[in-house]
């Protein structure tokens, strides 16, 4: 079976490093091609999209599975219902709700091009067994249509960064600095976070840091006014994991995390965790306990107690050892992919004429 992956394996965020992690899963299968779409602008996406090469590849495959969500990208899944190609969608997210959580206007093309997608795709594989959950009550329509196939992680490339960092610098880790991903963005609540630090502050004097690293969003003016946060609007990957080796906790307080890498590279940089029970990863934990999840993401008095309690009550070696690494291990993740393709294609005999 010759698969083509279409989207993004070139940046070093969200998508683009889930990506870049799956292909290193097929890197001994000669039956499989990955064409990037990735593009600093429109013109070079575009220009990529149209290119003779692309078309020439959806021809010869036998099923095309797009990795990331671009407007543009529905242009390559009219060549491929045109060739009679079987259309398989890795779904990193949902565009419209995210916008909606980071009080982001949503236009008419991008609701018109979400409903092309749900109509045109034979197969979502969401990329946690949560995420999956939320989208078939949400797209009820379309329920049938969703499965879930976890995003690979590269554990031991991450293990060799971090060794190597600590080698060449004298990292202590800081019994006061948390660190978290997302920036600034709602959805990733971080002004919460904030919040619940200058309680502990003010009231417990605690004398907390806060590193938060990520996008500009509706929340980055009011987490850069707090005195204990350092912002970053981005950092490269090994000075991320830096940042984790000397952090003791890593807070992930998510409204909604489709999966969420963040929380295993801080495992394994050592930092301790504590994440809101609406992060997809936490279906690859297994050792839980009510103070690793943030039930409520907006009650900043449960924030506080939980960061309090995780700070004198260490978690990170507890939740290391939990990981289902198996299942997010680059060759597993591909062959799991490889084995509901195939048994999606050898059930539906008609799946190209489904709409």
């Amino acid at each position: 079976m010759k698969l083509l992956f279409i989207g993004d394996f070139t940046s070093d965020f969200g998508p683009g490093m889930a990506n870049k992690n799956l292909r290193a899963g097929f890197k001994n299968n000669q039956n499989i091609f990955f064409y990037d779409t990735y593009g600093i602008n429109k013109k070079l996406r575009l220009k990529k999209i149209l290119s003779f090469k692309i078309l020439s590849q959806i021809k010869r495959s036998d099923a095309v599975v797009f990795c990331s969500g671009t407007r543009l990208n529905s242009l390559l899944i009219h060549h491929a219902k045109f060739f009679r190609k079987p259309i398989f969608y890795i779904l990193h997210g949902l565009g419209t709700y995210e916008s909606e959580l980071n009080g982001i206007s949503i236009s008419k093309k991008v609701l018109r091009h979400e409903k092309h997608l749900f109509r045109k795709v034979n197969r979502f594989f969401c990329v946690s067994k949560a995420f999956c959950d939320f989208m078939k009550q949400r797209e009820q329509k379309y329920q049938d249509k969703f499965d879930f196939n976890y995003n690979a992680l590269d554990v031991e490339k991450i293990q060799t960064i971090t060794t190597a960092i600590s080698d060449k610098t004298n990292i202590v880790r800081e019994n006061n600095l948390i660190f978290s991903l997302g920036g600034g963005r709602r959805q990733k609540n971080n002004l919460r976070v904030c919040e619940a630090i200058q309680h502990l502050n003010q009231v417990e004097k605690m004398d907390l840091k806060y590193i938060v690293i990520g996008a500009v969003g509706k929340d980055t003016d009011e987490i850069c006014k707090f005195n204990f946060v350092e912002y970053h609007n981005s950092l490269p990957n090994d000075q991320v994991l830096k940042i984790m080796q000397q952090s003791t906790l890593y807070i992930q307080n998510s409204i909604f995390e489709s999966f969420g890498l963040a929380p295993f590279e801080a495992l394994l940089a050592g930092s301790n965790l504590l994440v809101s029970k609406n992060v997809g990863a936490l279906g690859l934990l297994g050792d839980l306990i009510d103070e690793d999840i943030i039930i409520n993401q907006q009650d900043i008095n449960e924030i506080a107690a939980k960061i309090k309690y995780n700070l004198a009550n260490h978690n990170a070696e507890r939740l290391y050892e939990s990981i289902d690494i198996e299942m997010i291990k680059p060759d597993n993740v591909a062959i799991n992919l490889m084995t509901k393709i195939q048994a999606y294609l050898e059930k539906s005999e008609v799946f190209i004429n489904e709409n």
